[in-house]
């Protein structure tokens, strides 16, 4: 239980670490916190309006 506490406060702690960084990095930050935040079916839920819609999967994301 401890260790999904820890899981579902990350993506929260990456989108606010990507306020506090330039663009580039910011990027990657949000995109890592939506992975995670889809990982874990929306959860926290509050997170959703801070990820923007989910990005397009492609071949060679897959």
């Amino acid at each position: 239980r401890e260790e999904l506490g820890f899981l579902v406060g990350t993506a929260p702690a990456l989108i606010s670490l990507a306020e506090a960084v330039e663009e580039p990095e910011a990027v990657r930050l949000r995109a890592e916190a939506g992975r995670l935040f889809r990982l874990l079916g929306g959860v926290p839920t509050w997170l959703a309006p801070y990820l923007g819609p989910p990005a397009p999967r492609t071949a060679e994301a897959s």
